[in-house]
């Protein structure tokens, strides 16, 4: 329709001005070979009068109707907007931590995930070891993704990874739905992580407390080693508090 307007403008234009000579016509018109002007010229004069004030209100109406129509749809735009920059976004990817891989899920988004649930194509559970698959039927359940906190699901040790996908071509297909809205399709290529090269980077503070976990369990009763893990761990907690 607003096509239609934009590319015949001028035929309304054109229907407007010939309106009172159709009308005057009508009234006045014993046959259609007879043209007659009803009325004196003050009369016309008048009626052209009344006839183009009610033309201006009726643009002013269209005018103020479009106005307050466009204003919505911006506001409405800007709702929606706001309302995606600010909602859960859950991103995909597999790690190497602790010699396995896991699949870890994380929001990038402004808020919570919440009612999370995911199927996980048979193909690649079925490529799992017997004990590992229950962490992906586990997925299937909804669950809560926090902002800050990613969910890890156990993949399985290196070595076996590695070996069970040798040669073969089963990528990790996700579908699903979370916080009611939104979908999840996700398919990651397995063949782009295994046997490849991956390290896991860990802030100061977690390096100390691991030290100090292994210097008690190594050597167990000596307080010189406890000592010196304590002494780092309190340097680490100092140089990031004074970040």
């Amino acid at each position: 329709m607003k096509n239609l307007l934009k590319k015949y403008w001028w035929c309304i234009i054109v229907i407007i001005l010939l309106l009172p000579l159709f009308l005057n016509w009508v009234v006045t018109r014993d046959n259609i070979y007879n043209y007659k002007v009803a009325g004196e010229p003050k009369d016309w004069l008048s009626f052209w009068v009344i006839y183009f004030s009610a033309l201006m209100s009726l643009a002013m109406v269209i005018i103020t109707w479009y106005t307050l129509k466009q204003n919505k749809e911006q506001l409405d735009e800007i709702k929606r907007e706001r309302k995606e920059s600010q909602r859960a976004r859950l991103v995909f990817d597999i790690i190497i931590s602790q010699k396995a891989y896991f699949l870890r899920i994380r929001n990038i988004g402004k808020e919570n995930a919440f009612k999370v649930s995911i199927s996980v194509n048979e193909d690649f559970i079925q490529n799992l070891e017997d004990n590992d698959r229950v962490f992906f039927e586990v997925i299937k359940q909804t669950f809560y993704v926090p902002t800050d906190i990613p969910k890890y699901f156990f993949i399985g040790p290196c070595e076996d990874v590695i070996t069970r996908w040798k040669g073969k071509d089963i990528p990790l297909s996700l579908t699903g739905t979370y916080s009611d809205n939104y979908k999840i399709q996700e398919n990651i290529d397995m063949n782009q992580f295994i046997d490849k090269q991956h390290i896991v980077v860990e802030d100061e503070l977690t390096t100390a407390f691991k030290y100090f976990k292994e210097g008690v369990i190594t050597q167990n009763d000596s307080y010189d080693t406890i000592q010196k893990s304590l002494d780092s761990i309190a340097k680490s907690i100092e140089k990031y508090m004074n970040r």
